[in-house]
């Protein structure tokens, strides 16, 4: 099923952003993974690798829509895992405040973009979750690398884990 592969790739250059590219990616690949699911009932190589390439979209897509929300926190969370100069007071508490104006409408936003991109709705509400789950991770790192007096602008993650479950669906 190379080719299958090959020409979805193709066709996905016609879409402008990345994104929307990644949209495309995995509505076909989705698709065609659950059509070879109902005609074969073991693992094949076809299978698995429509699998991985699924994971592999899914992942990119997550990080793409979450940087848009919440990329000045990423870059940051990045920075310092990896040594890079963090130290800046001025910027921690700017990011620290940012993030707490904004995450909860920054929820509704990601919530409004990953379910109707998806029409098949298991998809979309597992994109969703992989979203928010990633970015309680982020957060947490987040708050590690924060100073002490930068971290109390946070909200608690637990209240951003009740506001995130009000987003679970049930498909």
């Amino acid at each position: 099923c190379w080719v299958c592969l090959g020409f979805v790739l193709r066709l996905a250059t016609m879409f402008r952003t990345r994104k929307d590219r990644l949209i495309f990616l995995i509505n076909n690949y989705d698709l065609v993974l659950r059509i070879l699911m109902e005609r074969v009932r073991d693992s094949t190589f076809e299978v698995d690798r429509f699998k991985e390439e699924l994971s592999a979209r899914s992942k990119d897509y997550v990080d793409e829509t979450l940087h848009v929300y919440f990329g000045g926190m990423m870059k940051f969370v990045i920075d310092a895992e990896n040594g890079r100069d963090i130290d800046s007071d001025s910027r921690q508490l700017g990011l620290a405040k940012t993030f707490a104006s904004t995450w909860k409408m920054s929820l509704e936003e990601i919530n409004k973009e990953i379910l109707p991109s998806f029409p098949n709705l298991t998809t979309g509400a597992s994109l969703l979750q992989l979203a928010f789950s990633q970015l309680i991770d982020y957060y947490h790192r987040f708050q590690k690398a924060l100073l002490a007096p930068n971290k109390a602008q946070l909200p608690n993650i637990h209240v951003i884990m009740i506001e995130i479950k009000k987003y679970k669906t049930n498909y």
